[in-house]
């Protein structure tokens, strides 16, 4: 009896060492690298490096959306294998047993992307990791700025816009002045019939309407054939001494184009022109007209708010 439960016990001891070294030797995906976001007018090269614990590599799988695309198999000649996947087209130049490289990219390129690491007989153990990409037209270069003049005098309009060329999504536009994010009313302006029949009173209103129409800040956007979006975003404001800094006197405009998780900028300034006393009453007298403007659009927008009220009531 006891050479008996010593010899079961020296045989379940053997098999929990087999297993133990079995489970030590099964492969590990140290790295998957599938970018979060991939251009469409880039490659992009998926990486996928693995440790098999001394084991013989069996086949290394890539699916998309579990869809197989490539394998490749040592053992095997040729070694590498690609299958038909909607929208995955490879540069097979650049494929190997730790990476693939995706080229020719179509937003419809996005989805989850696997990689399987498989280790030979007997065990044939696997391990798989996945990650989602999302193709994107993201921006070439910087937003640009125009309109942007070297130097503003007091009471002048500083007018300035701001577009951002084919992406996808549509880029999403900020401005920035001295580094403090623009508040809304200083974009998009456009004169209203409020502000027209504030009257000739206001010398901003008696510009007339083309000559309001050239001091819009206006948000334009389009869309190309291929789903590409354009898009601009205007910025205007009256030059105040309070948006000049430092010596000598400067203001920066920054504008900002996000796209995903990814954004780009640009950065003009322009200094404030010296000006003499004619200049500084003339200057003072464009700036108690604007705000003149803005105090009497606030009313007549109440005044309408509280008709428009009377007439649903009644």
């Amino acid at each position: 009896m006891r050479e008996g439960d010593a010899l079961r016990g020296l045989l379940a001891a053997a098999l929990l060492l087999s297993l133990a070294a079995s489970a030590a030797r099964k492969p590990v995906i140290r790295e998957l690298f599938v970018p979060a976001v991939a251009d469409m007018r880039e490659p992009v090269t998926l990486w996928c490096r693995y440790d098999l614990a001394g084991a013989r590599l069996y086949s290394v799988k890539w699916y998309k959306d579990d869809q197989e695309f490539y394998r490749y198999m040592p053992d095997e000649q040729p070694p590498a294998q690609t299958f038909p996947v909607p929208y995955v087209s490879l540069d097979e130049s650049l494929c190997d047993k730790e990476r693939v490289t995706l080229a020719q990219l179509t937003f419809n390129s996005s989805g989850a992307y696997r990689c399987e690491v498989s280790v030979e007989a007997p065990s044939f153990d696997t391990a798989h990791q996945s990650a989602n990409m999302s193709v994107m037209a993201l921006p070439r270069e910087a937003p640009y700025i125009e309109g942007v003049a070297s130097a503003y005098s007091l009471g002048e309009w500083v007018i300035a816009n701001c577009t951002s060329n084919k992406t996808s999504p549509q880029a999403l536009l900020s401005w920035y002045i001295n580094g403090a994010k623009a508040e809304q009313w200083l974009l998009d302006q456009m004169p209203s019939a409020e502000e027209e029949a504030v009257g000739d009173s206001v010398s901003v209103s008696s510009m007339g309407v083309d000559a309001w129409l050239q001091t819009r800040a206006p948000r334009t956007h389009t869309v190309d054939e291929r789903g590409l979006h354009t898009s601009s975003l205007g910025l205007r404001f009256v030059a105040e001494r309070r948006f000049f800094q430092g010596s000598p006197a400067r203001v920066e405009l920054r504008c900002e184009a996000a796209v995903g998780e990814r954004s780009w900028e640009r950065v003009v300034s322009a200094r404030l022109a010296h000006a003499n006393n004619q200049q500084l009453r003339s200057a003072s007298h464009r700036l108690n007209s604007a705000h003149l403007l803005t105090s009497s659009c606030s009313v007549l927008s109440a005044l309408l708010a509280c008709s428009l009220l009377r007439l649903l009531v009644s």
